[in-house]
């Protein structure tokens, strides 16, 4: 494991072929046209859950028997920062973020952990970050991404190739399926000035290039 940030973000490398899991989102997304816009998002979305799924292709299985394989990873990460009453949402999502789009400064809910599994590097731009701390993580096919999603993130504008990204949240056992994601609202996407921006925060800026 590698901490970028105590208490923030961590990394961890997965011995997976990214190459395989983008091709198999493109080949559902054939088929099934599931990759979409959804409100509030500039990213292509395809939704997938780990349980009650039916008539699934086998690339779908295959990235679902994948994400599940993180979730020890997740809850070890987690304990070892004594956090120990979480568990993954039912729902995950594979993302494709085009080029020319961002990912505004935004939060989840009040508590919850992110974890996010980057496929490929071969685009400008594109990095997580945290306002805040500013600091910012070079995505890396192949590893495994924990942070607090609680706090200001985004992810900077993608140039010239697609961003591909696995991702879900950890959230209180209580409260998992009524995660609510708080977020900029419709209007904030069209109009960025309501939206906090990365000058407003003074921190030095911290590169994660792994």
């Amino acid at each position: 494991m590698i901490t970028i940030a105590k208490n923030l973000a961590y990394m961890h490398y997965l011995d997976i072929d990214s190459e395989k899991v983008i091709s198999y989102i493109e080949k559902i997304n054939k088929k099934k046209n599931s990759l979409l816009l959804i409100p509030n998002r500039p990213h292509l979305t395809m939704s997938l859950y780990f349980e009650q799924m039916k008539d699934l292709m086998p690339e779908e299985k295959y990235i679902i028997d994948l994400m599940r394989s993180t979730h020890d990873i997740v809850k070890d990460t987690l304990k070892n920062i004594g956090v120990i009453d979480m568990s993954p949402r039912i729902r995950f999502a594979a993302s494709k973020l085009m080029p020319g789009m961002d990912c505004l400064i935004h939060k989840d809910s009040d508590r919850s952990f992110a974890y996010q599994i980057y496929l490929n590097d071969n685009f400008g731009g594109g990095e997580t970050f945290f306002p805040e701390q500013n600091i910012y993580i070079k995505p890396k096919p192949n590893h495994l991404v924990i942070f607090d999603s609680s706090i200001d993130h985004g992810v900077t504008k993608v140039e010239n190739e697609p961003r591909y990204t696995i991702v879900s949240n950890f959230v209180p056992n209580l409260t998992n399926s009524e995660f609510v994601i708080y977020d900029v609202d419709d209007k904030a996407w069209d109009n960025r000035e309501q939206v906090n921006s990365i000058e407003e925060y003074e921190n030095p800026k911290q590169i994660i290039d792994l």
